[in-house]
């Protein structure tokens, strides 16, 4: 027995030392083939990758501003296709959401009347506050309301979704008083939910006084606050759903009644891979229209306010966008860019990850570059999600965006009691089939 235990330890000790330096050769090539995935990948998407150091990353308006002045050079320089599109609107904005980055604006700061464009707030709210299968009982006060109208008569019953597409598609100004009602008590108790909730998300210089854009002195917004409001609302698939849909019907619960809707959004006819998302009109705002399209990957909001030719303005916009620009994506959050060397540890390596996703819109034709920088190697303890390095993508001398790399797991410091208690786990496993 003696010998047999004997034997079991020794084939143990040996199997401990061959699974260490295994997995040593095992980690290295796992290194070598990460950086070389990075590099194929690179090399793939048009990206080069170094190690160099840079500068941090540039805001959204800093973007904004350096993709401007990359369209003025361009055009200046020659009769491409990147020189802006002529527009009647007003105001115009141009926006790709994901990054905020404004690639056409006209006026995008100046306070105008968004008209039904309110609508969209107003179904945010409703939707973060209602269940979309409550049943709303259509008060006094929100019939009889001017401009456009589904026709509510006091008493009717309808569910939230119904009055929301009613709201949406064919602009509803009713559908909008009775949800307002329905949530927040009274127009005015809810449309101060509503400018809390924009104040939120960043619409600085936007307020409104009701829930539908009938003009009234003091009901304004701007053509940026409405691109991002339309950022907002595109990342509920319930709103997104509504407003894509060319038609719906609605019913009306307490006579068993059917309404049949089409939108008002010609572009969900007209323009491919339109989305929505409202449009506006009266008399103090003209014609207004907050419009979103998808290509592949890259989405983009065109907003035109107080325009002579809305939907010739949007599709000149969208298209000119997406013929002349690009989103760049070439790390997402939790993507494992480079394997890390440890002194001292109970491992000898630790992967790196990206803490964020790393995305910038740029020129169609423009090169990037992507820069990693870390420190190796790196001394235990390392604490998993602890920043290790940095990943920059980067245009000619203009870092866009900055991720931080960090551990994907712990390494502990290696100490004599924890290796013995590696080792005497590793003696324990192995000879307990020989006793």
């Amino acid at each position: 027995m003696i010998k047999k235990a004997t034997s079991a330890v020794l084939v143990a000790l040996s199997w401990t030392a061959f699974t260490f330096w295994g997995n040593y050769f095992d980690h290295v090539s796992a290194s070598s083939a990460s950086l070389l995935a990075i590099n194929a990948a690179a090399s793939r998407d048009g990206i080069r990758c170094t190690g160099t150091d840079a500068a941090l990353g540039l805001t959204s308006e800093e973007v904004s501003s350096y993709v401007k002045e990359q369209v003025e050079a361009d055009s200046s320089e020659s009769d491409a296709a990147v020189a802006p599109p002529k527009i009647t609107a007003q105001a115009a904005c141009l926006m790709e959401p994901a990054t905020e980055t404004v690639l056409f604006g006209k006026n995008i700061h100046q306070p105008l009347a968004p008209a039904s464009i309110t609508k969209v707030a107003t179904a945010m709210v409703v939707l973060e506050k209602a269940k979309l299968d409550d049943v709303v009982t259509i008060p006094r006060q929100a019939c009889g309301i001017e401009g456009s109208s589904m026709g509510l008569r006091p008493n009717q019953k309808y569910k939230v979704k119904d009055l929301l597409e009613a709201m949406l598609l064919i602009s509803a100004n009713d559908a909008a008083e009775a949800l307002a009602i329905h949530v927040g008590g009274t127009r005015e108790d809810f449309t101060a939910m509503v400018n809390r909730r924009l104040q939120d998300i960043g619409l600085l210089n936007t307020r409104f006084l009701n829930p539908h854009g009938i003009s009234k002195p003091g009901h304004f917004s701007t053509a940026y606050d409405l691109a991002l409001l339309g950022k907002w609302a595109l990342g509920d698939d319930r709103f997104t759903r509504c407003v894509s849909s060319k038609t719906s019907t609605i019913n009306e619960l307490s006579e068993d009644r059917e309404l049949h809707l089409a939108n008002t959004n010609k572009l969900l006819w007209t323009y491919p891979g339109a989305e929505g998302i409202k449009t506006g009109t009266t008399q103090a705002a003209g014609n207004c229209l907050l419009a979103a399209a998808k290509r592949g990957e890259m989405r983009l909001i065109a907003v035109v306010l107080k325009s002579r030719d809305r939907w010739g303005d949007a599709a000149r916009l969208l298209d000119w966008g997406f013929e002349n620009f690009r989103l760049e994506r070439p790390a997402s959050a939790g993507q494992i860019w480079y394997t890390l060397r440890v002194t001292g540890g109970d491992q000898a390596f630790v992967d790196l990850a990206c803490d964020s996703d790393l995305e910038a819109v740029v020129l169609a034709n423009s090169q990037v570059a992507l820069d990693m920088y870390v420190n190796e190697p790196v001394r235990a303890p390392v604490l998993c999600g602890e920043p290790l390095g940095v990943i920059r993508l980067r245009l000619g001398d203009k870092v866009l965006r900055e991720g931080t790399l960090v551990a994907v797991t712990a390494v502990h410091r290696k100490t004599l009691i924890r290796t013995l208690l590696g080792a005497v786990s590793q003696i324990v496993v192995r000879l307990v089939p020989h006793l």
